[in-house]
């Protein structure tokens, strides 16, 4: 399943956090948290159907995997990173290339953000990458870009 392609990237990326153990922004703001991407929220801004999701923290990176309902097909993953930087950003997205996945640049969104489409046997995975000052985020799924922005923007102005 191309999830599980995503998957890979973000699990080595979850690696990439600091030591410190919590994950909030340098403002002071909220705590990085998957409850601030609850399942109705998923459903509104993505259009997917999923559960609860299961969290992987290693300091400053959250990575929030939700699974499909009974039924659907479509996993979601929400990361983020709220000690990141310009660039942090960028050795972030030439991970993808190490995994020879090809990004293409977003603009007019974030501070900063790119793109990565994976498809194969019928299923199309979407991934969307947004800097905004030290908070970074990544959704992937098969929603669109802009339905993915739109919850990426959601969260960005829930960590202020």
């Amino acid at each position: 399943m191309l999830i599980i392609a995503a998957a890979l990237v973000t699990a080595t990326l979850t690696a990439c956090g600091t030591d410190s153990p919590e994950s909030t922004n340098a403002g002071g703001g909220p705590k990085a948290s998957c409850d601030l991407a609850p399942t109705s929220l998923i459903k509104e801004t993505l259009g997917l159907d999923v559960t609860a999701p299961t969290v992987q923290e290693n300091g400053t990176v959250l990575v929030c995997t939700y699974q499909p309902v009974p039924g659907a097909i479509d996993t979601v993953l929400v990361r983020f990173e709220t000690a990141s930087s310009a660039e942090q950003f960028r050795d972030t997205r030439e991970t993808y290339a190490e995994h020879e996945m090809q990004t293409q640049d977003y603009p007019g969104f974030a501070d900063e953000a790119y793109t990565n489409t994976l498809a194969a046997a019928g299923l199309t995975t979407n991934t969307l990458v947004a800097r905004q000052g030290p908070v970074e985020i990544l959704v992937s799924s098969s929603a669109s870009f802009a339905q993915e922005q739109a919850l990426e923007q959601k969260l960005f102005d829930a960590l202020r």
